[in-house]
């Protein structure tokens, strides 16, 4: 079994699609988990703008709780 019968036999256990709505969807998501997603109606989280201060002190605590 390929990686993309395997993803559509995932994909119809995870929801209610046939293998023709299956197939539709993994080519319209391209990844099995944008499918799944979509099927389940979760939206992804806008990214929080920021100010060019917030985004240099973010990345130094970044930095230093790396390299702690």
């Amino acid at each position: 079994m390929d990686t993309n019968n395997q993803e559509l036999d995932i994909l119809c256990r995870q929801t209610n699609y046939t293998i023709e709505q299956a197939k539709e969807s993994l080519q319209r998501n391209k990844t099995l988990e944008k499918s799944i997603q979509e099927y389940l109606g979760v939206l992804s989280k806008p990214e929080p703008i920021v100010s060019v201060n917030q985004g240099i002190f973010k990345s130094i605590r970044e930095f230093i709780d790396n390299a702690s």
